[in-house]
């Protein structure tokens, strides 16, 4: 039997709708796992319901974290929120986590998971980081925004098997101070954190780019989900 990922979705406040791009749908087929949907919800024991039937789970991308979740105060250039989101994923985390159930964040993912574990984050980069890079290149989704550099002796340069490579960007948003307990395994080439993993070997991995949408162009980044599957098949 297949591993099954549990995926979280967008949510659509203003037409009450789930959205999931198909481009995760694809990459966790592709990866040879089962893909599903778990909706947020307000009831804490039946989101740990649903997860309880999956054996990993994978944090999607989407609107802003809140950042009051960390200490501070919304600023004017901080996205959209979506706080069925903030409230659901955590419970999954922490759940997972519990469980032992491997766990990968992306773009979004990446900063709840951050988030959710003791981080904090940039709200805007452009304003808060730096203007070297222009990370949110939407213009080119699929696209090659820059480099990255995965960092040697981290799980992810053993799952990517190489140094370094393109990557798509469409965040502006990225980790500001790294949660307890977790370590940066890869770095944008202006020196921003945009991937991370659990210092003690647990099965928690997180990046802050699209691996979903350039998997099939670029192998190595399937290596990613091929992880996710693979661990959530022990």
């Amino acid at each position: 039997m297949k591993p099954i990922i549990g995926l979280t979705p967008s949510w659509d406040n203003e037409n009450k709708r789930l959205a999931i791009p198909q481009d995760y749908i694809f990459a966790v087929l592709d990866a040879g796992g089962t893909p599903v949907v778990i909706p947020p919800m307000e009831d804490a024991d039946q989101l740990c319901a649903a997860l309880d039937r999956c054996d990993g789970l994978l944090l999607s991308g989407g609107d802003d974290v809140c950042p009051t979740l960390y200490g501070e105060e919304i600023l004017p250039l901080c996205g959209d929120l979506t706080h069925e989101r903030d409230h659901s994923e955590p419970i999954l985390i922490r759940h997972a986590i519990d469980k032992g159930l491997p766990i990968l964040g992306i773009c979004r993912g990446i900063e709840i998971l951050n988030v959710a574990l003791g981080g904090s984050l940039y709200q805007d980069l452009a304003e808060q980081f730096g203007k070297t890079i222009l990370h949110p290149r939407h213009d080119i989704p699929g696209g090659d925004a820059h480099m990255m550099r995965y960092v040697p002796g981290t799980l992810l340069h053993e799952i990517m098997g190489i140094d370094e490579g393109p990557v798509n960007s469409r965040h502006h948003q990225a980790i500001k101070k790294l949660a307890p307990g977790m370590k940066a395994n890869a770095f944008a080439p202006d020196g921003l954190t945009e991937g991370m993993e659990a210092e003690d070997g647990r099965p928690i991995l997180a990046v802050q780019w699209h691996p979903e949408t350039i998997q099939r162009r670029l192998p190595e980044q399937l290596n990613i989900f091929k992880w996710l599957v693979r661990e959530a098949g022990k």
